[in-house]
């Protein structure tokens, strides 16, 4: 049996076929990670079924494994340098310590992952749905919070944001991160001071920002409806007074604090 697997899995590899992927055993696709390092330049694994892989450590730099099924996945230190995620599930899966400033996430669904400690400095994310993440300790300096291009939704036009509600950014590095609006005709002045229709905003919404370096972070555009910060760093940073209900008791009695500018 263990034999048959063997070869099983040297096919897929060197086929990739979607049917004989599929076939395999949850518990054979684990064996994978050994084997997929030789052709990680060409990996195609986009809208594989791999829901519960094991795959601590695997060397996954360069695959496309856009659409794929992941969640509940195991990537802990994976190695995603370059990879595509689009539109990928990796809710509920694991990728604690992943260097994430080079791969595709857009449209990704994170939502529950444990990210905690992973690397998105500089990092675009448009549309990815990070809702009730944890990204404790994780490195998101200079991020932007950003949403794509609108599409017609319901007779309107609505634009796809990121989607931080709920998340756990408890000691998370968001030093310099921007969130952007997503604005229809007429914009006009600068970030936080915009004119026009707004097609959507990213959304921190009941985010655990507790001990978190918000240093500099331009967030007047984010919704921060609920959010919590308590011990957190906030020099220069900037916040919108109506989504943050203590920012705006911050703003009655001090109304010049440099945090509401």
């Amino acid at each position: 049996m263990e034999r048959s697997t063997n070869r099983r899995i040297r096919r897929v590899i060197g086929s990739v076929s979607q049917e004989e992927f599929d076939a395999l055993e949850p518990k054979d696709r684990a064996e994978l990670h050994l084997a997929i390092s030789d052709r990680r330049r060409w990996l195609d694994l986009s809208s594989a079924s791999l829901r519960g892989v094991q795959l601590p450590g695997a060397d996954l730099r360069g695959a496309d494994l856009s659409g794929a099924d992941l969640r509940g996945a195991d990537l802990d230190r994976a190695v995603l340098s370059l990879a595509r995620l689009t539109g990928t599930s990796l809710a509920g899966a694991s990728l604690q310590g992943v260097d994430l400033r080079s791969v595709d996430v857009d449209r990704t669904d994170l939502s529950r992952a444990d990210l905690s400690r992973t690397d998105m400095r500089q990092k675009v994310l448009q549309g990815a749905n990070l809702s009730k993440a944890k990204l404790e300790a994780a490195n998101l300096s200079g991020a932007h919070l950003e949403c794509r291009n609108p599409d017609i939704v319901a007779g309107r036009l609505a634009a796809e944001c990121v989607n931080l509600k709920d998340a756990d950014l408890n000691h998370a590095d968001l030093t310099g991160a921007v969130a952007v609006c997503e604005f229809g005709a007429g914009i006009a002045g600068k970030v936080g001071e915009r004119t026009g229709d707004s097609y959507g905003c990213p959304s921190l919404a009941h985010v655990n920002l507790n001990f978190a370096i918000l240093r500099n972070a331009e967030l007047r555009e984010a919704d921060l409806t609920g959010a919590v910060a308590y011990g957190a760093f906030t020099a220069g940073a900037k916040i919108n007074p109506r989504t943050m209900p203590y920012a705006g008791v911050l703003a009655l009695i001090w109304p010049d604090h440099p945090w509401l500018k």
